[in-house]
């Protein structure tokens, strides 16, 4: 389910995606550059490229969640913790820290560490993305909410119940304007 991260590590550009209990690069013509068994399958959350050269996985089974280190297209495990665990929904990185939904309730958690920073209720099983420094989040149930991007404590800056309904599809943004959508609506809004 998950969508590949396309990135460049070690002066390679590299197309990364898991399948199974496997975590796959390739190069452009499709060329295996290396391949790593994860402790859990079945993701559905898109890698994330942390640093120059660490991909944080995540999923809602065990472990919860790993970071790999490549270095010359030699993948090896960095950390493990159960403190972040995706459902389907993807995390964003900024300043050290991911941000993002472990089963149903917002966290922020340490890329050093694994440690919870915060953890704040009340958006499901949401999704987010980063703008700038700040969090857009979407609940499941549509509210829209600013939230700055800090490990210090969870700061809403602003929400407004955006759409109505089950609503599991990140936000978009472009040129100022928040686009969130679901299976019977969509709305924009402008950020000031």
């Amino acid at each position: 389910h998950d969508s590949p991260l396309v990135t460049t590590i070690d002066g390679k550009e590299q197309i990364i995606f898991a399948n199974g209990r496997k975590l796959y690069s390739f190069n452009s013509t499709g060329d295996t550059l290396w391949t790593f068994n994860m402790p859990f399958g079945g993701l559905t959350a898109i890698p994330i490229l942390i640093d120059e050269n660490k991909i944080f996985l995540s999923g809602v089974r065990t472990p919860g969640f790993i970071i790999v280190e490549i270095n010359n297209n030699k993948p090896s495990e960095i950390l493990q913790a159960n403190s972040m665990k995706n459902d389907f929904s993807s995390c964003v990185y900024h300043n050290g820290y991911i941000y993002g939904y472990h089963v149903a309730a917002l966290r922020c958690v340490s890329i050093e560490t694994g440690e919870v920073s915060w953890t704040k209720r009340g958006f499901g099983k949401g999704s987010l993305i980063l703008v700038d420094d700040k969090l857009l989040l979407l609940s499941d149930k549509g509210k829209l909410a600013l939230v700055q991007a800090t490990p210090e404590a969870y700061t809403e800056l602003t929400s407004v119940q955006a759409i109505e309904g089950k609503s599991w599809t990140a936000p978009s943004f472009l040129d100022g304007k928040i686009f969130v959508r679901n299976l019977t609506e969509m709305a924009c809004y402008k950020l000031k």
